[in-house]
C-alpha cells in the first residue's frame, strides 16, 4: 500500500520518538549498572520501563497509520549510552548528570512532537502524557543530582 504524504510523515515522526525511547532504554540500563544506590536504581528501572510503555504505544499508532515501526536504537545511542559511560568513572552524579542531559533532548523531541499539527488530538494527547513521564524523569534528576553530600550542582554542561 502507498502511503500519502501526511501517513509517511506522521510514520517517520512517531518511529523518530520511538528510536529516541529505545536509545533512552540503553542509557538507562547503562547507568542502572553503574550507580551504586538502590533506590536510585529502582527509580532508573521504572523511567526505563516508561519508555518501553511509550514504545509499544507509539508502535501501535504506527501500525494504524499503516505503517510498520522501528524496533531498534539508532547511532545516537553511542551518544546517550556513551555519556553515561564516561559518567560512571566520576561516580554516581556524574551519571545522573549525563541522564539528565538525555532526558533533556527526550524532553525536547517530545514537546516538538505533542505540539505539532501533523498529530491528530488524540495522538497528540497521548504524546502529551508522554512528555509528562519525561518531565517527571528530568525533575527527578535534577532534584537527585542537586541533593549532592557536598551541597554542589552536577548538572551537566552536556
Amino acid at each position: 500500500m502507498v502511503m500519502l504524504s501526511s501517513e509517511g510523515e506522521i510514520v517517520a515522526s512517531l518511529n523518530r520518538l520511538i528510536v529516541t525511547d529505545y536509545d533512552a532504554i540503553e542509557a538507562y540500563q547503562a547507568a542502572i549498572s553503574r550507580i551504586s544506590r538502590g533506590e536510585d536504581q529502582a527509580t532508573l528501572r521504572s523511567f526505563a520501563d516508561d519508555h518501553r510503555r511509550h514504545i509499544a504505544k507509539l508502535a501501535e499508532l504506527v501500525r494504524q497509520s499503516e505503517g510498520s515501526p522501528v524496533d531498534h536504537a539508532d547511532l545516537r545511542r553511542l551518544v546517550t549510552k556513551g555519556k553515561v559511560v564516561i559518567g560512571g568513572f566520576m561516580g554516581d552524579d556524574a551519571v545522573l548528570g549525563a541522564m539528565y542531559s538525555n532526558e533533556s533532548e527526550t524532553n525536547e523531541a517530545y514537546a516538538r512532537a505533542s505540539a505539532s499539527r501533523l498529530f491528530s488530538r488524540p495522538v497528540r494527547l497521548v504524546l502529551a502524557r508522554f512528555l509528562d513521564d519525561e518531565v517527571r524523569h528530568r525533575e527527578w534528576l535534577e532534584r537527585r543530582i542537586t541533593m549532592t553530600p557536598k551541597g554542589e550542582s552536577v548538572l551537566p554542561c552536556m
